[in-house]
């Protein structure tokens, strides 16, 4: 079975671990024994070696938490959004008695759902109920990163996210580029890091006028550039302009202002959500991708563990 990391390629684009910017050649070992019990353990033994940790927060697709063929009115697609956070901060109880507060996050990185469909306030109890229960703000070098789907109607949410202590916003490119500049400039007034999927700007045919304006949109502030594999095939163009304007190739096809070469991360991914992946080592846990089973879990007071393995390292 082969790993798939794709759901956290942004997760990965900041962030260099010892092993895993090579795993997806790797083969996952399944465990088909091991239990929630034994995730439990695994991350209380992990306590006593590492002191600090990664969060991961995965939102389901829209087509999981309601069927596109059925009209729901805001009411209850709210509703349905609203019981997904309960659960999730449930699981996020369950973490916390598990792991002290004398380890610390290192980074944590929210998917663009947790912005996109829960209100101001739900964010703030989202992220009130993580600082209870994890050491958000210890980490001198923490980065905390929330992935937008889209530019926020207002400023002030702009001013909330700083307030609730997160480090990088995540973007997707939008379509006109001045625009999109003056939004990124408005970010780093803020006080936020900028992090660019460019997965949209760069096809296998990328030439001058792309070229031009990944430079405009680095020149505006877009200090970490996220190239997915849809841009691979414009490798060169993305190295060429990244390094033109003074980045540090961090991996693969990543670049960053704030972020040397050199810097390596030696710690777990604590994933929560379905469909999340928890990274302790070389073993792989992944939680329920069904909503069902990852609620009737969560209801019974255990970790919605779905399958777990270790990773066969070259």
């Amino acid at each position: 079975m082969k790993l798939d990391i794709q759901p956290d390629s942004w997760l990965f684009c900041i962030n260099r671990f010892n092993f895993p910017a090579a795993c997806a050649q790797n083969d996952i070992i399944l465990d088909r024994d091991f239990t929630a019990q034994n995730l439990c353990d695994l991350i209380q033994n992990s306590n006593r070696y590492h002191s600090d940790f990664g969060i991961f927060l995965n939102f389901p697709s829209q087509n999981t938490l309601w069927s596109k063929e059925q009209s729901h009115s805001s009411d209850t697609q709210h509703a349905l959004i609203r019981n997904y956070l309960n659960h999730v901060i449930s699981e996020i109880h369950l973490l916390g008695r598990l792991i002290p507060k004398t380890r610390q996050v290192s980074f944590m990185y929210w998917q663009a759902g947790f912005l996109t469909y829960l209100s101001t306030a739900e964010w703030t109890e989202l992220m009130y109920t993580l600082n209870k229960s994890f050491n958000l703000r210890s980490h001198p070098e923490r980065r905390l990163i929330a992935e937008l789907d889209s530019f926020p109607q207002e400023e002030a949410d702009l001013a909330l996210l700083t307030g609730l202590g997160f480090t990088h916003l995540g973007l997707r490119y939008e379509e006109k580029t001045d625009q999109f500049s003056e939004q990124i400039k408005l970010i780093r007034s803020y006080g936020m890091n900028v992090i660019l999927d460019m997965s949209v700007i760069l096809t296998p045919l990328a030439n001058d006028k792309q070229a031009d304006t990944l430079r405009t949109l680095i020149r505006a502030g877009a200090n970490n550039l996220c190239c997915c594999d849809a841009a691979s095939a414009s490798s060169g163009i993305v190295r060429q302009v990244a390094l033109e304007e003074g980045m540090h190739h961090v991996s693969t096809n990543d670049y960053s202002h704030n972020i040397t070469p050199e810097y390596q991360v030696n710690t777990d991914i604590i994933g929560m959500g379905t469909h999340a992946m928890t990274l302790i080592d070389n073993c792989i846990c992944i939680s329920a991708d069904q909503l069902d089973q990852y609620y009737q879990k969560l209801e019974c007071n255990t970790l919605p563990l779905q399958y777990a393995g270790y990773i066969k390292t070259l």
